[in-house]
């Protein structure tokens, strides 16, 4: 006969190590989407969310990797070319050598998922500020951000008259309406 000491020692180190693969599978997971093998990654964490005794922190984790995922996908949506005819429209001279040797280097910010490249939304504006042989290329500069001169120049203005970051307070009045299925709010109490 096992003394209850032991049997719960034992049931401490079975969870402990339970709880240690739940999070090794996350880590792999990461390591997955990491690498760009997304398909794999995906039918992990939907074996792995599919198992009934997943902890809270487990699911917490493959719930982040999953949202990580969709983050990453919505901002690298451009394909080679489309980023490329970006470029060219800021540096007609630029060539596919360069773009290549930009590549390279991480100056065009890229994601390989699952055998094919996409390039980060902004990887062609961020191109000029990061590369310095890039912006001597560059005989078009583009609007690619929505920043006017006189904008910047007046906070900047306003910053050094009073010395305070929030120099153009605004105030808003916001009235909405919130409606709520009959029942599910007890007699008398508000809403807040």
């Amino acid at each position: 006969m096992v003394p209850i000491g032991m049997k719960l020692i034992r049931v401490l180190l079975l969870g402990v190590s339970l709880a240690g693969a739940r999070g090794a599978m996350a880590d792999t997971i990461g390591r997955l989407v990491s690498d760009g093998q997304w398909i794999e990654a995906q039918q992990q964490i939907d074996r792995e969310l599919n198992q009934s005794n997943i902890s809270f922190q487990s699911r917490q984790d493959l719930l982040f990797q999953r949202d990580r995922m969709r983050r990453m996908r919505l901002d690298f949506d451009k394909t080679r070319e489309q980023v490329f005819q970006e470029v060219l429209a800021a540096a007609p001279a630029v060539t596919h050598q360069q773009f290549a040797d930009w590549e390279k280097t991480g100056a065009i910010e890229h994601l390989d998922i699952d055998g094919t490249r996409w390039y980060f939304d902004h990887a062609a504006p961020n191109l000029f500020r990061i590369s310095a042989q890039a912006r001597t290329l560059e005989k078009h500069p583009v609007a690619w951000f929505r920043y006017y001169l006189e904008d910047i120049r007046h906070i900047i203005s306003a910053y050094d008259r009073g010395g305070t970051r929030l120099n153009s307070p605004r105030t808003w009045r916001v009235t909405y309406e919130l409606k709520v299925k009959p029942g599910e709010v007890p007699p008398g109490e508000i809403i807040r």
